[in-house]
């Protein structure tokens, strides 16, 4: 390989940062999809997109919650 090449200069150097340690962060919908899960709804990304739907989902998971806290 040529020594002037950008493939080889990316491939033979070593990088600026590294990544961080541990366990990486969950992100906002995988825990969304969590919670989801717990009160079984299917199909969430659809039934998002329709209010009507969307408003039972929600109305599921606060009461769910409510019963949580209530036990705790």
């Amino acid at each position: 390989m040529d020594q002037g090449r950008g493939v080889k200069k990316e491939f033979e150097s070593k990088p600026e940062r590294s990544r961080r340690r541990g366990r990486p962060r969950w992100r906002w919908w995988e825990d969304l999809e969590k919670d989801l899960r717990e009160i079984r709804v299917k199909r969430w990304q659809q039934k998002a997109v329709d209010r009507v739907q969307w408003a039972f989902v929600i109305k599921a998971a606060k009461a769910k919650r409510a019963v949580r806290l209530r036990s705790n």
